[in-house]
């Protein structure tokens, strides 16, 4: 709860700062150029909140993509974001589970994976500024577990897959800035919370998938 407390923190006070901001007088600034896309080819994914998540998975590798318009109404300093992202986590299992797929391979073929998806609604709300803008972040959507298990050996094979859907919010806060024409670096510090309900159907109970998020991007404005 304490990681939550802060990032909403951070996004709030970014919020009360574009408020203030957007009376400021009109100037050239980061919203000129009104659509974005952008490629976020590094993240890191920490773990957080559920143990047997933790237990489970250890920081991970992740990678986003998204595009949208950013706004500035009122001609001030206030920008407004909005936009859809996509995002990526192959998940990088706890040592003990490789430990224990190393040695079914010691015998047959075993593979065991998972992945996380997640498409979610992005809203950036924040202050522009010449070449930067800076701003709160708040992404609810859909957040998909998928899980694909093998084991195969000379006289009987065994696969089992499947997905797990649930809700998926994201908080945080970040700064974009413009380095050559509508090109523009950035980075994001929040988290994702990840939470999918019971379902009696495949006997499973409600469990949640939250991580940290640092996050690095690039991309460009038109």
């Amino acid at each position: 709860m304490t990681m939550i407390r802060r990032v909403v923190s951070w996004g709030f006070s970014l919020a009360v700062c574009a408020g203030a901001c957007a009376l400021a007088p009109s100037e050239a600034h980061a919203a000129d150029r009104e659509g974005y896309i952008y490629l976020s080819p590094g993240i890191i994914a920490v773990p957080l909140g559920d143990e047997d998540v933790e237990d489970f998975a250890d920081p991970s590798y992740q990678w986003g993509l998204g595009g949208g318009m950013l706004l500035n109404p009122g001609g001030g300093r206030l920008g407004v974001g909005l936009g859809l992202g996509f995002q990526h986590m192959p998940v990088n299992l706890d040592d003990d589970i490789d430990d224990a797929i190393d040695a079914c391979n010691d015998l047959v073929d075993c593979d065991f994976s998972v992945n996380v998806f997640r498409v979610v609604p992005e809203v950036r709300l924040g202050a522009l500024f010449d070449d930067a803008f800076v701003y709160g972040r708040i992404a609810p959507g859909v957040g998909i577990i998928a899980y694909d298990s093998s084991i195969e050996s000379p006289v009987a094979g065994f696969q089992s897959d499947g997905t797990d859907v649930g809700f998926n919010l994201g908080l945080g806060a970040g700064v974009q800035a413009t380095v050559w024409r509508g090109l523009f670096l950035g980075g994001e510090l929040g988290g994702s919370w990840l939470f999918v309900p019971e379902d009696d159907d495949d006997n499973r109970d409600d469990y949640g998938a939250h991580t940290f998020d640092i996050t690095a991007m690039v991309g460009w404005r038109f």
